[in-house]
């Protein structure tokens, strides 16, 4: 059999016919009409998914769609995405628990977002000196790390030190992250859009399930799926003080309405839950914003007659008021006077981190308070939570961080460009000392969004380097990554 050979396939022609399929793709109407095929197919494919009950089909083929799209913002805008997402998802953090013991979706959200901020640090090369708060906060977590060795419980150890570095090391990474004034603004927009969200979705549950005994919101979709309606309310507090100050420096009216309809959604919300600690939080939110704001009269005009009117207008909260002392503010006294005497057994060590609960149960029978509250309470108190924990030693490094984050918010002067954000985060940080009276919120992530936030605002407050600027006895230019001074 004769075989005829062909041409030979040279590299000529193979330049040749890359050239033509260059020269048809270059042609913008053949692109649009490819692009708008495949865009044609793509959603048909997940409408075909939809429509067959193929719900986890469709998820990982719209995942795919904006993968592109989510890659590109976490490298050029990481502060909009993944971090606004852990922002915005912080209220509901409760609810997006992934079984098993393995935390929530938020955390990993948040770790991809401390990922996403340390490469777009390392690129810009402007990594800002980390603030004397940071040190204060890995002590204590190294300190919990110590305790643990003679802690009671040591899952429950574990677990506790596990989630507050967790948390630290978000704390580290944006106070040493660049950010520029409107990525500031963008997050707390973001932290007021979150709080508007979770209000929202409260108000509708509350709505259409039934609510607790005493008629408060009960936020229980499943087991192991529930928000306490303290920690509800409390996670609230940060959108609302921002979203005050918003308003008082508000300049157009689309800003106003915004910010009224928000306050309004998140003061409901505030009311349904019942909350006393969130209550007083607020009472906090209105005398800083009064004793710190230009506007204080407008403020005065504002707050003060709805802080008086709203506990008249829903009696409930009258009720809960004039009960807190009868009742010791729901048995909390009781409580407090047994963790007291386990805090005297290991005044300066502690029980070990995590062991709060089991030293509560230990001394119970010890101490017989007033009223039994029943077994395995936790404290309902950070300083005597801490003190318990971790002993004396744990809370002079707790007391430390919050002042040093307390100092922080001074370097802020009045007359500066983001004195308004001084403003609403110094009411929000004073709320969050409040409620921590009465609550265990040490570890929740919507404390440490405000401290992170707070340390953000240090870094946009100082002053950029000049070129010539001398790091630790070193030009910058000297260095391989620029390091930007900042107030302690």
């Amino acid at each position: 059999m004769n075989l005829r050979a062909g041409p030979p396939f040279t590299a000529a022609a193979s330049h040749d016919a890359a050239e033509r399929v260059r020269d048809v793709f270059a042609d913008r109407r053949t692109m649009l009409m490819v692009g708008t095929g495949a865009l044609a197919v793509f959603v048909a494919t997940i409408v075909v998914a939809v429509g067959r009950g193929d719900f986890t089909l469709a998820g990982i083929l719209l995942a795919i769609a904006v993968a592109p799209l989510l890659i590109l913002l976490a490298i050029m805008r990481p502060y909009l995405f993944p971090y606004g997402l852990y922002v915005v998802l912080i209220p509901f953090d409760d609810l997006l628990g992934l079984g098993g013991g393995n935390g929530t979706l938020t955390k990993l959200i948040g770790i991809a977002a401390a990922l996403a901020l340390v490469i777009y640090a390392v690129r810009s090369r402007r990594i800002v000196r980390p603030p004397l708060a940071v040190a204060a906060a890995l002590l204590y977590v190294l300190w919990m790390l110590i305790t643990s060795l003679w802690a009671v419980d040591p899952n429950a150890a574990f677990k506790m030190v596990q989630t507050t570095f967790s948390l630290v090391v978000m704390f580290v990474v944006l106070s040493s992250a660049p950010l520029e004034e409107t990525d500031l603004r963008t997050i707390c927009s973001l932290i007021v859009l979150s709080g508007v969200l979770a209000a929202g979705y409260g108000i509708w549950f509350f709505h259409q399930h039934p609510p607790s005994s005493d008629g408060r919101l009960l936020l229980n979709l499943s087991q192991g799926h529930r928000i306490d309606a303290n920690i509800f309310a409390d996670s609230l507090l940060a959108p609302l003080a921002l979203a005050v100050v918003a308003l008082l420096h508000a300049r157009r009216v689309q800003i106003v309405l915004a910010m009224i309809a928000a306050i309004a959604l998140l003061g409901e919300a505030i009311v349904i839950s019942l909350s006393r600690e969130a209550m007083l939080g607020c009472v906090a939110i209105a005398f800083v914003i009064v004793m710190m704001s230009r506007k204080r009269l407008i403020a005065l005009a504002l707050l003060i007659p709805t802080l008086i009117v709203v506990p008249f207008v829903v009696p409930a909260i009258g009720e809960r008021i004039a009960t807190a002392a009868s009742t010791g503010g729901a048995g909390r006294t009781s409580i407090w006077t047994v963790d007291l005497h386990a805090w005297a057994m290991h005044p300066v060590f502690g029980w070990g981190a995590g062991s709060a609960v089991e030293a509560y149960s230990q001394n119970l029978l010890r101490v017989g308070p007033r009223t039994f509250e029943g077994w395995d309470r936790p404290p309902h108190n950070v300083p005597l939570e801490t003190l318990v924990d971790v002993g004396l030693i744990g809370l002079v490094l707790v007391v430390a961080m919050f002042v040093l984050v307390y100092r922080m918010l001074r370097t802020v002067r009045r007359g500066d460009g983001v004195y308004d954000l001084r403003i609403g985060l110094t009411a929000a940080f004073a709320a969050m000392i409040v409620v921590s009276f009465f609550i265990d919120d040490i570890d929740e992530k919507y404390l440490w969004l405000v401290l992170c936030t707070i340390a953000q605002l240090r870094i946009v407050a100082q002053p950029r380097p000049s070129p010539a600027r001398v790091v630790d006895d070193l030009p910058v230019q000297a260095v391989p990554v620029t390091l930007r001074s900042a107030p302690r």
